[in-house]
């Protein structure tokens, strides 16, 4: 039985008025999450993917299932939302890595050989392409 399983379970035996204690299991599990995630992005940092593909790989595969998860889980949660410490970030971080993972790994290293090759752009070209203005 998974974690979002055993959640279910001990929600579904609390009557109404327990709504402080169904608030702190969410709470538990949201921060399991938001941990489990900060572990993963620390690693993700501390290795070379040229140097590691099949970790940079693996590591993807963690990202994903982690993502399924966190979106079963506030799928549970959101009906609490606002009274759930940490779901924001929960929600920040969901959408954080399903913005790496939009990413494929073969774009992400194209990117990273334009950049060893000095095939980039400075903010200033960025924005001036982009009619933004100066910088402030």
């Amino acid at each position: 039985m998974s974690t979002l399983e055993l959640f279910d379970l001990a929600v579904a035996g609390r009557g109404e008025g327990t709504v402080d204690t169904t608030v702190r299991l969410a709470e538990r599990l949201v921060n399991s999450l938001v941990t489990e995630v900060q572990y993963l992005w620390d690693l993700f940092l501390s290795f070379d993917p040229e140097k590691e593909p099949k970790a940079e790989a693996d590591l993807r595969t963690e990202f994903e299932g982690w993502a399924q998860r966190a979106d079963a889980a506030m799928a549970r949660v959101k009906r609490w939302g606002n009274q759930v410490h940490g779901f924001q970030e929960l929600q920040h971080q969901h959408g954080r890595v399903g913005a790496m993972l939009s990413v494929t790994l073969e774009a992400a290293l194209r990117a990273r050989l334009q950049i060893r090759e000095g095939r980039t752009h400075s903010r200033e070209e960025v924005m001036r392409e982009l009619h933004l203005g100066p910088f402030r």
